[in-house]
């Protein structure tokens, strides 16, 4: 059995200073995306999403970040998943970067928003056809069979055979209205750089060092 509590990776010593950091967490972000999309990690735009269940439980899950704005980071997914019921109970969540190669983490904290109809069936429409046929699949209630499953996509697949692929009433966009991001920067030492940018009074974004 491996000896999970010496399991460590040992860091790279690349700072972060605070000089170099730009006023805007969102040109930040867009500095250190585009290093780990030049650094070939990847899925550099995986993320995790954290939500809140209906018990108060946090929940957290995969997610891909498919737009990046000055209003916000859009993803897309089913408005009658898990993960959206928990959204419309609670819109506060989180999202997580790990990009390990560069030893690099990003947490971005605010209130989700419900994108356009027409901006998710543009995204709906760019989509490859496998997931536009899976996206179709009406919600079945767990425990799912599988076979089941397989055989609505199969139906589909020969339903919408050199036709279009509709969006689904229950498919959309999300795009979360930050309000928190924090850049970590892995050290050698274990004093890693953090810094926190919080806009908790929606004026101009405040920035700090803040503890390993």
């Amino acid at each position: 059995m491996i000896d999970i509590g010496q399991l460590r990776k040992e860091f790279q010593d690349e700072r972060l200073i605070e000089e170099d950091l730009l006023e805007d967490p969102y040109d930040q972000f867009e500095i250190w995306f585009n290093d780990a999309c030049k650094a070939q990690i990847a899925s550099p735009n995986a993320m995790v999403l954290s939500t809140i269940d209906l018990t108060g439980m946090p929940r957290s899950r995969t997610v891909l970040l498919r737009k990046i704005e000055r209003n916000g980071f859009t993803f897309f997914t089913r408005y009658d998943s898990e993960k959206a019921i928990h959204i419309d109970n609670n819109p506060k969540v989180s999202l997580h970067f790990h990009w390990k190669e560069l030893n690099r983490e990003v947490t971005i904290s605010g209130t989700l928003f419900k994108t356009s109809v027409g901006e998710s069936r543009t995204f709906f429409s760019s989509c490859n056809r496998k997931l536009r046929l899976a996206a179709r699949i009406p919600y079945m209630e767990s425990p799912i069979d599988y076979q089941k499953l397989v055989e609505k996509l199969e139906g589909l697949d020969i339903q919408y055979d050199g036709t279009q692929i509709p969006m689904p009433d229950w498919w959309g966009g999300y795009r979360i209205e930050a309000i928190r991001f924090e850049f970590w920067q892995g050290r050698s030492n274990y004093l890693h750089d953090r810094f926190e940018y919080c806009n908790c009074d929606s004026s101009t974004w405040k920035r700090q060092r803040i503890a390993p």
